[in-house]
């Protein structure tokens, strides 16, 4: 099976095993007395109608994870149910689809019937305590690899240095409501400003182009000109832009978060943040849009010798 190419269909099933994570070059390490061998484990898929792609997909990368860690088999059932569709031109089930395309997980084989669920909640637990030992073990590079999108849909220019800003604003289909959500507020534009005129302001060996990625209309945003607008873009174009991005600018939202777990980008992360991040990749935003810019442009410069 060559990336891309999954054979999705009515048993769509993916595996990791130990010879899978040998070839991509990952370097399993034990994570206390946990068993091996034939252990399979699982976890939630099914967004049940509620939950977005920025949800189920933490979940996933962290059961990985914990399977390439602890040395024992991973099982995905294929994303499905997934909230956001009603925005697209897609059915539920083809929107599910686009991301099983886009993140291509491995489909080697499928796990025998004793498969070991894994709670959510525990994986975020898990991912957030151990999010060090997951950088420093290779999985982000395994990932990465896997990443498909038609040639057709890609469009940053490797001449700039290509800064992705998510700003999450409100929609009708959104069902959380808590505060360090800080969802997108027309005097919130004063905070974008800020963090686009500082990173324009950064002397980079190449200049600097803006994707702003978001829901709404293109008059909603006062922003900086030059920024080209992605608004209402289907979000497996934008995940995959946002993975691939020299900057990522969060927003408060796990769909930027899993963006940053990949690990490609130097993520610039609101202090009220409420996810933990990677030390290695990140520099904290203060509420004035404020940041450490020369952090910013090593991270970027480290970034882009390490891709050369």
């Amino acid at each position: 099976m060559t990336q891309g190419e999954h054979g999705v269909g009515e048993h769509f099933f993916f595996h990791i095993n130990a010879e899978w994570w040998h070839k991509m070059g990952t370097h399993p390490r034990v994570v206390g007395a946990m068993p091996s061998g034939s252990r399979c484990v699982y976890t939630n898929s099914d967004g049940k109608g509620t939950e977005g792609i920025g949800a189920m997909l933490q979940y996933q990368i962290f059961c990985m994870a914990y399977a390439s860690l602890n040395k024992c088999n991973y099982h995905f059932g294929g994303f499905k149910n997934l909230q956001h569709y009603q925005y697209f031109n897609d059915s539920q089930e083809e929107f599910g689809k686009s991301f099983d395309r886009l993140f291509n997980l491995p489909g080697l084989s499928v796990c025998n019937s004793n498969k070991e669920h894994l709670d959510p909640s525990l994986l975020l637990r898990f991912g957030q305590e151990n999010l060090e030992e997951i950088w420093n073990s290779n999985i982000t590079t395994a990932l990465n690899q896997l990443l498909f999108l038609e040639k057709s849909h890609h469009y940053f220019d490797q001449d700039y240095i290509n800064v992705a800003v998510h700003i999450r604003v409100r929609t009708s289909l959104d069902n959380c409501n808590a505060p360090q959500r800080e969802y997108f507020k027309h005097n919130d534009d004063a905070y974008y400003n800020n963090v686009i005129n500082n990173i324009a302001g950064i002397d980079f060996e190449k200049p600097v182009k803006f994707h702003i990625y978001s829901q709404g209309q293109d008059t909603d945003f006062d922003l900086p000109e030059g920024c080209e607008l992605h608004i209402n873009e289907h979000p497996a174009i934008s995940l995959y832009h946002m993975i691939k991005s020299d900057i990522l600018v969060m927003g408060n939202s796990s769909f930027s978060w899993v963006s940053h777990l990949y690990g490609n980008c130097a993520s610039v992360v609101k202090s009220s943040f409420y996810h933990t991040t990677y030390d290695a990749t990140s520099v904290e935003c203060a509420p004035d849009g404020s940041f450490d810019t020369d952090r910013i442009k090593e991270l970027v410069q480290r970034r882009n010798r390490c891709i050369k």
